[in-house]
């Protein structure tokens, strides 16, 4: 069974991703805050992290800083979620080692795509 960790504030997309990953017999972990989803992400070590990137306090890119500074988690596939589409903020996370981008309102076959291409 896969596992993945779903980290964003609005709780309409977390309940969507879970509904839609439930589906695919995913065991899903929410977080509505970076600070406790990286928390998550060490205690459940999952195989793939669903971020928001626009969140109060620490926001997708710099959490995703976090997790790439952290040995423990490093290596960790983060999928970014966005509702926007800012060039800038797209380079700076490929440069962080995003794996991708989902654009919001997403589909069940962006979720099923990125627990694919484990």
């Amino acid at each position: 069974m896969s596992k993945a960790v779903v980290i964003d504030d609005d709780p309409m997309f977390r309940r969507l991703a879970q509904m839609v990953l439930k589906k695919k017999n995913v065991e899903i972990h929410e977080a509505d805050n970076a600070t406790d989803g990286i928390a998550l992400i060490r205690r459940e070590k999952p195989d793939v992290v669903f971020l928001d990137v626009a969140m109060p306090g620490i926001g997708g890119l710099e959490a995703l800083g976090m997790i790439r500074q952290d040995a423990e988690i490093a290596d960790t596939k983060v999928f970014f979620l966005t509702g926007a589409e800012e060039e800038g903020v797209k380079q700076q996370a490929e440069e962080l080692g995003a794996a991708g981008f989902i654009a919001k309102p997403f589909t069940a076959d962006m979720l099923y795509a990125a627990l694919g291409s484990e």
